[in-house]
């Protein structure tokens, strides 16, 4: 269809675009980006438009950029985009050789 904008790919580029001053002040910056290819291990009906590693500062300021006035607002763009997601906080080890640091 010829000029259809896709409403859950417009809401998601706002939220980008609104919630990336607040993102920045807190210390975040994307790591990594890709696209999605194959589910290897999960459901097989399961598919992602978007994958990226994001990195902030501290366990602190992420939580207190979720907070924030700027962040909230943006993050209404979020929630109309989305069906499913998953934010995990992870906390960064020492690289090892094999899956687990030695």
């Amino acid at each position: 269809m010829t000029g259809y904008v896709d409403p859950t790919k417009e809401a998601f580029a706002a939220y980008g675009r609104e919630s990336f001053p607040a993102f920045s002040r807190f210390g975040g910056h994307i790591v990594w980006r890709g696209r999605f290819e194959l589910m290897l291990i999960g459901p097989r009906d399961a598919t992602w438009d978007a994958c990226f590693v994001a990195e902030c500062i501290s366990v602190a300021a992420f939580v207190e950029m979720l907070r924030d006035p700027v962040y909230r607002e943006a993050a209404k763009h979020r929630q109309a985009a989305v069906l499913d997601s998953r934010r995990v906080r992870l906390m960064p080890s020492e690289a090892g050789i094999g899956f687990l640091a030695q």
